[in-house]
Formats: C-alpha cells, sequence, structure tokens
C-alpha cells in the first residue's frame, strides 16, 4: 500500500545547465519555481561527461559555459549530479542500440538516449530540456524503446512548459 509520499525529482540535461550558464530568464524561472515547490533537481552521468568535454575541447563560448555550469550546478544552481552502478551502464547501452535501431532520434544525438536511459535508471519520470531533438522525438517510439529495454519511459519536457504548467 502506498503511503502517500512522493518524491519530487526532475533531471535536467546539458541543455539546460547551459541556458543557465547563459542567465536565460525561461531556464532560471523553471530552477527556482521548482526548488520552490520542493523538487530535486538532478543531472545524468553523461551530462556531467559532455560538460566535462566542452570545457575541455569546446571553443571559447562553450568553454566559458561549461566551465560556469560545472562550477555552478551544486553550490549555486542546487542541482545534484546522479550516479550509477555498472550493472545499470549495461541497460543504458540496450536502451542506446534500440533508439539508434529504430532511429528514433538523429544519429549524432547517442549521449541523448545515454540521458534518456540514465535518467530513466534513477527513477526519474521527466528529463527537462531545450534540446529540440529530444522534444521534437516520437513519443510512441521512445515509449517502445523503453519497453524493448525493459526501462521504465521518460518523457522529455520543455522547461517553459512545465513551469507554465505548475503555475497554473
Amino acid at each position: 500500500m502506498a503511503d502517500g509520499f512522493q518524491q519530487k525529482r526532475l533531471a535536467v540535461d546539458s541543455n539546460i545547465l547551459f541556458d543557465l550558464a547563459e542567465g536565460r530568464r525561461f531556464a532560471e524561472d523553471f530552477r527556482k519555481t521548482f526548488i520552490e515547490k520542493g523538487y530535486s533537481l538532478e543531472t545524468p552521468p553523461t551530462v556531467v561527461l559532455e560538460l566535462t568535454n566542452f570545457f575541455k575541447k569546446g571553443d571559447a563560448r562553450e568553454r566559458e559555459l561549461a566551465r560556469i555550469a560545472l562550477s555552478s550546478m551544486l553550490t549555486k544552481w542546487k542541482i545534484s549530479p546522479i550516479s550509477l552502478s555498472s550493472v545499470q551502464r549495461a541497460y543504458t547501452q540496450n536502451f542506446v542500440k534500440f533508439v539508434q535501431g529504430d532511429k528514433i532520434l538523429p544519429p549524432r544525438e547517442n549521449n541523448d538516449a545515454e540521458i534518456l536511459a540514465e535518467t530513466s535508471l534513477a527513477g526519474i519520470p521527466v528529463l527537462v530540456t531545450s534540446d529540440r531533438a529530444l522534444l521534437d522525438a516520437d513519443p510512441v517510439g521512445l515509449a517502445l524503446a523503453f519497453e524493448k529495454a525493459g526501462l521504465a519511459p521518460v518523457a522529455p519536457a520543455h522547461p517553459a512548459r512545465l513551469t507554465r504548467a505548475v503555475r497554473k
């Protein structure tokens, strides 16, 4: 029997962290609104790797945004990294194969598939993103890929849309 307690968690991707680093209002409104409502904001391991790669190998703008995001994530923005086991990482790769095989995301978006799988494995039902590839992905195709991989589905959602939904 359920005890009525539901943990309120959302995952955020690299795009949201870059939006926050750029000072985009919609991203900051989202962050403040959901933290005030008691949500935990978390980021999958692949997001941290992406930011690290941008910091090391990006152009000057990407390096600076990645630096801001990496240094602000925990302390200023209250966004925690998700930790996964090696067994969970194997499930991630299975999901990526299904997404690639079914061509649900563009071929260059392998990290996006990993991020979705990591979010699912963390038990988080929504990935907050401003990435068009994720937002435009076929929801039925994604649901089937999650089903094939034995993972709970994750819905990509734009932060402005989520913010509007909770303010109604």
